[in-house]
């Protein structure tokens, strides 16, 4: 026994509507016509695309059953004309096509076709106007008042579908950026002013680098160093800045935000960004309109690569414990600024770090508040250091922190105060009311090598374990 809803639906197929038909062969067309109204519908015949899209602009239809071959206005390109109209683009339409192949059926139901029926198969039609009647109930569109000419339109569909493809080409060649976020910012911009015509125009990214996640293109007057009231007009936080900014207008002045538009950047069904443009005095145009669409549908997987490219790389070079860096990244970062101190002679300091007693903390409180104190530990580090400054997880309970620029009282002043945020911690739940820390402090020597400058720190670390622990010592010189 049929549902509800189901009954509902046949009921809504069943009553009569008005269903243009389109072919150019005669002896189809009053098949067709035959069929349809032998379901209880009014039919309207056409026999071109052209005398079709000029009915559809006179007169409201609830469906339209076209051919896909015809003269100069295929099926397709009828289908495209009419999805491109305000009036028509809801009017359920199927097509219909003696060749079944798989190119035949991509063409017809990437047109935007609601369904695809082969001739060969003249019972499938019955079922698909069944259907697409019961799928859009009421889409009625409203006749146009003004007369067109097909070909024109069809020039015009053709032209933004051109375009469509070309800007979608275009931002998909941002793919070789995804590895690089700043230059795939730079990139979008080069690519808005290629196409936009609006006064600004915002892309933000999704991610853990708000810092690093939005390029701003501005024609309007828009100053070098934007005011709190600048950057909120445009959506930004004075907090989070945008990181690429292309300033195109000589004036400068507040920020008139006037007309918005704002396109989600979408990968599949997740938000992975947003396309916002500002009209400002000039306004939003149709055509930025349309290509900011555009834009937001071809950034999508653009975008979802970088980020997967940057979740990649961050699960490979973190620790996943502590949120810190791994041994290996933190070797290499320390191998890095070694050759730089060697090069050209800057200060560089080294800390090794080892959490006191922390075999007793895993044994009497267990596992897994031994990793609840090193994430505690591991966030006193970031507290205590400079946006500039490395720190990794070496191994166990030990780390290993990178002081640029830093000579060794410096580096002891930083010691000292890693000591007191870790002292700092606790009571920790169900675990030791306070840990402490020991440190061991290098500098790096010119001839040194990240191995000796290492070594150098952990003899420093020997001597403060040996020294009663909870405390910084230096290497000897």
């Amino acid at each position: 026994m049929a549902s509800r809803d189901t009954q509902r639906l046949r009921k809504v197929a069943d009553r009569p509507s008005r269903v243009l038909v389109v072919d150019d062969s005669g002896a189809t067309r009053l098949a067709m016509r035959a069929r349809i109204e032998a379901m209880g519908h009014q039919v309207t015949l056409a026999s071109s695309g052209e005398e079709a899209f000029l009915i559809c602009m006179e007169q409201p239809f609830d469906l339209m059953v076209s051919d896909v071959t015809m003269g100069a206005v295929s099926g397709v390109h009828l289908c495209r004309m009419l999805r491109a109209e305000k009036t028509t683009r809801d009017l359920p339409i199927i097509l219909l096509t003696a060749d079944d192949g798989p190119r035949s059926r991509f063409w017809g139901t990437h047109a935007g076709c609601d369904a695809y029926v082969s001739k060969r198969e003249p019972e499938a039609l019955t079922g698909a106007v069944r259907f697409a009647l019961a799928a859009r109930p009421g889409s009625n569109p409203v006749a146009s008042a003004h007369r067109v000419d097909p070909l024109e339109r069809l020039s015009r569909v053709l032209d933004a579908h051109l375009l469509s493809a070309v800007v979608d080409r275009e931002a998909r060649s941002l793919m070789r950026h995804v590895d690089d976020r700043d230059a795939l910012l730079h990139g979008a911009l080069d690519l808005f002013d290629d196409v936009l015509a609006c006064s600004y125009a915002v892309l933000q990214i999704q991610g853990p680098h708000p810092q690093r996640s939005a390029a701003l293109l501005a024609r309007a007057p828009f100053a070098d160093e934007p005011s709190r009231e600048d950057l909120f007009a445009l959506g930004f936080a004075p907090s989070a800045p945008p990181c690429a900014v292309r300033r195109l207008a000589e004036e400068l002045g507040p920020v008139e935000r006037g007309e918005q538009l704002f396109e989600p950047i979408m990968a599949g069904r997740e938000v992975v960004g947003q396309l916002r443009l500002y009209g400002g005095l000039r306004g939003i145009g149709r055509d930025d309109r349309d290509t900011g669409r555009w834009l937001a549908g071809a950034l999508g997987p653009v975008v979802k690569s970088m980020l997967l490219v940057e979740e990649t790389r961050h699960l490979a070079t973190t620790d996943s414990l502590t949120g810190l860096r791994n041994r290996r990244n933190i070797t290499k970062r320390l191998k890095e600024e070694v050759q730089r101190a060697g090069r050209y002679g800057p200060p560089l300091s080294l800390l090794i770090a080892d959490i006191d007693h922390f075999k007793s903390v895993n044994d009497g409180y267990g596992h897994q508040t031994g990793d609840e104190v090193l994430r505690q530990v591991a966030g006193a580090f970031r507290k205590a250091l400079r946006n500039v400054d490395l720190v990794g997880r070496w191994g166990g309970e030990e780390f290993l922190i990178v002081l640029p620029e830093t000579d060794s009282a410096g580096a002891v002043t930083v010691a000292t105060r890693i000591c007191e945020e870790v002292r700092a911690l606790g009571p920790f739940f169900d675990g030791p009311k306070q840990v402490t820390i020991s440190i061991g402090v290098g500098t790096h020597r010119i001839g040194q090598d990240g191995e000796q400058l290492v070594a150098s720190a952990d003899a420093a670390l020997y001597r403060a374990k040996e020294r009663g622990r909870d405390r910084v010592e230096v290497a000897e010189r």
